[in-house]
């Protein structure tokens, strides 16, 4: 490599670790201007403006050098394949004017592209440094604080409008809103990030204890708001990473063994024990086949719903972010303390793997999940500096199948994904004069 590209390689390092540290540490608490009324709008045009100027600046770096990606991996083969059958998808799409904003919130090509290029410039270019981890648990934590706040009847920051607050959700206004991320699921999926995260970094990195303050802020706000989606991620990831952090050998196989047996004890106490509510029993009346369109706050209905609209377009699906012209659920509820009736409209399917089935098709999502897998299955990938953000994909990913999948936290997960994918490599030696 030529003088002139090893510097502009670091230029393009330089940039990317200046745009990582901006997404983990201001992306999160970045609300806009008008509270949680435009949260969404807000989220999207920093991401947008973010990423667009990294882009710009790094791989314009690259260009001028004549530096070239090198191969993305199994994992990042994937990726790159999920995104050129998103664009197919895309093209063929009876809703060819809506694909590139996508018609529900923002989730169509344009944001997808940049998911993807996010994961995959990262992995070239980024390091799990160790400020990262110290950046997010900062952000993190301030979230928490003002979802404290919230809770104890306050409005810091003047997210809720007209006097509302934490108190009035289901009365006043439909959903929950707590912290600068917004709807409680979304906040959901920033936690269950955080968590695992900061509790690898600590226990198994070494880092410091004081990663813990933010990490316990983060579980006490999933146990106040109820969150189930949250507490099934949790568990799945505790469940499912001792095996997965381990080296080979007898050791592991002992922790599988002991997986497999606690996995068949929970399924027969799920079915033997005669629950009486909350999500306990409805999963104990799914295994007994009672798929009651009620149950997990109505998600199961809306799955069903999404899952009948596959077999029109089981190939390329409706094209990206199409999902919300497609289906036509609506909820209302009648609230005795108004005297009014509340209505919800559903443009998402409330599961992320279920939404790229709907508006890619089976390849599509058929793609993701080999991208997931190869990830998961990396075994050279599970060490060093990587291993927290393996940690944090784990438990995203099982989150993912109650989520929303926004661009409010999904940015979050591909910059994460990007970060495992660079391999584990340790902080190279910055030369002085570079500015990194």
């Amino acid at each position: 490599m030529t003088d002139q590209a090893v510097l502009a390689r670091r230029r393009a390092e330089w940039i990317t670790d200046k745009y990582i540290l901006a997404m983990l540490l201001v992306f999160p608490l970045f609300t806009g201007f008008a509270g949680y009324r435009q949260i969404t709008e807000a989220k999207l045009w920093f991401f947008l403006a973010a990423t667009l100027l990294w882009l710009a600046g790094a791989g314009g770096c690259c260009l001028w050098a004549g530096l070239r990606p090198g191969r993305p991996g199994l994992a990042g083969s994937l990726l790159a394949g999920f995104f050129l059958w998103a664009c197919l998808s895309a093209l063929c799409s009876p809703y060819r004017e809506s694909v590139l904003l996508g018609a529900g919130r923002y989730d169509g090509l344009l944001t997808l592209g940049l998911y993807v290029l996010t994961a995959l410039g990262v992995s070239r270019l980024g390091r799990p440094r160790r400020r990262y981890l110290y950046a997010f648990g900062l952000s993190v934590g301030l979230c928490c604080l003002v979802g404290l706040l919230q809770l104890a009847g306050w409005n810091p920051l003047g997210l809720y409008p007209q006097g509302w607050g934490w108190a009035d959700r289901g009365i006043l206004y439909s959903g929950a809103f707590l912290g600068t991320v917004g709807n409680t699921v979304l906040l959901a999926a920033v936690l269950c990030l955080a968590v695992p995260l900061l509790l690898a970094a600590v226990f198994c990195r070494g880092e410091s204890p004081l990663l813990l303050v933010p990490a316990a802020l983060a579980l006490f706000i999933l146990w106040r708001t109820d969150s189930s989606s949250g507490a099934v991620a949790l568990a799945g990831g505790a469940f499912l990473l001792p095996a997965r952090l381990l080296p080979p050998g007898q050791r592991r196989r002992r922790v599988l063994w002991v997986q497999a047996l606690v996995l068949l004890a929970g399924l027969v106490l799920l079915y033997a024990v005669p629950w009486r509510s909350g999500t306990v029993y409805e999963l104990s009346r799914i295994l007994r086949g009672d798929f009651s369109p009620g149950f997990g706050s109505s998600r199961l209905g809306i799955w069903k719903e999404t899952l009948a609209l596959v077999p029109e377009r089981p190939l390329l699906g409706g094209g990206p972010g199409t999902l919300a012209l497609r289906v036509d659920i609506r909820f209302s509820r009648f609230v005795p303390e108004t005297g009014q009736t509340l209505s919800t409209y559903v443009d998402n399917a409330h599961n992320e793997y279920l939404g790229f089935l709907a508006d890619l098709g089976i390849p599509g999502l058929a793609l993701y999940l080999g991208a997931m897998a190869a990830t998961f299955f990396s075994s050279q990938r599970w060490r060093g500096r990587a291993v927290p953000w393996g940690c944090a994909l784990v438990c995203y990913w099982i989150q993912a199948f109650f989520g929303l999948g926004l661009c409010l936290t999904a940015p979050l997960l591909w910059l994460s994904w990007g970060l495992f994918l660079s391999g584990g490599r340790q902080e190279p030696a910055i030369p002085p004069g570079t500015g990194a």
